[in-house]
């Protein structure tokens, strides 16, 4: 004679076991896209100039001594860039502005956004100059 209730209660508890399965499953796969997706986020970078009104980017070499080009005419808000293409690195001075130690095949730039002529120059090297002129 068979036992309905048993069999019932085997069936319930085989469908428990299913479930608790499943919901398992779901959850490590759930755990495995999130934690890609914060990594992926991670490594995305925002570029800072996309929160800047700036027209424009202009860009200053620094190497052999010298800055090329050592005199630059920019508009209001736009920014210079200064690569130190040199196998040493230099303390970049606008007085008033920044001083800023830049290494070796690093990058800085900074938004002038006043009129004005601006001054700039290495500590390490008083006779490297130039000049930026914001009209």
């Amino acid at each position: 004679m068979v036992n309905w209730e048993y069999l019932k209660f085997r069936i319930w508890m085989e469908r428990k076991k299913i479930l608790a399965i499943f919901a398992i499953i779901c959850a490590v796969i759930l755990s495995i896209s999130l934690i890609s997706y914060f990594i992926k986020a991670s490594e995305r970078k925002v570029p800072k100039e996309r929160y800047l009104p700036i027209y424009s980017k202009k860009t200053i070499k620094i190497y052999s001594d010298k800055f090329e080009p050592s005199e630059i005419r920019i508009k209001p808000g736009e920014k210079v860039t200064w690569i130190n293409l040199d196998t040493r690195f230099y303390t970049l001075v606008v007085p008033d502005k920044f001083e800023i130690v830049i290494l070796p095949n690093d990058t800085f730039s900074f938004p002038f956004y006043k009129e004005g002529i601006y001054y700039f120059g290495v500590i390490e090297n008083p006779n490297i100059q130039g000049k930026i002129i914001v009209a």
